[in-house]
C-alpha cells in the first residue's frame, strides 16, 4: 500500500526541516497549491549540525477541504566545479478542516 501525504490542520504552524552535510549559499522554503499558486515563501534558519528549518502557517483560504499543497526547498550550493547549483527537494502533504459538531440544546 502507497504511503499517505502527511496530514496537517488549517492555522497550524508546521516545521518543515532540510538536512545537508554541506552549508547552502541561499535556501527558501515555498509552498504551492496544485494549480502551482504560492501560498507562503521563507527562508531557511540553519539550528547547527547541517540542519535548517522553517516554520509555515498553513492559511484557510482554499475552498474546499481535503487539499494538497507542495513544499519545495530550493538551496543553492557551490559544486566540485566552482558553480553555484540549484537542489530543488518537493513533498506534497495534505491540509484538512475539522468542522466543529453542534453541541445539544445550543
Amino acid at each position: 500500500m502507497a504511503r499517505q501525504f502527511p496530514k496537517f490542520e488549517i492555522s497550524t504552524t508546521v516545521q518543515f526541516t532540510w538536512v545537508a552535510s554541506a552549508a547552502p549559499n541561499s535556501l527558501y522554503l515555498a509552498i504551492h497549491t496544485a494549480s502551482e499558486t504560492l501560498v507562503n515563501s521563507v527562508a531557511g534558519v540553519q539550528s547547527g549540525g547541517g540542519n535548517w528549518y522553517a516554520f509555515v502557517t498553513i492559511p484557510d483560504s482554499f475552498g474546499k477541504y481535503p487539499c494538497y499543497l507542495k513544499a519545495v526547498w530550493t538551496a543553492t550550493m557551490s559544486t566540485h566545479a566552482g558553480n553555484a547549483s540549484p537542489f530543488v527537494n518537493p513533498m506534497l502533504f495534505e491540509v484538512d478542516k475539522t468542522k466543529v459538531f453542534p453541541f445539544a440544546g445550543s
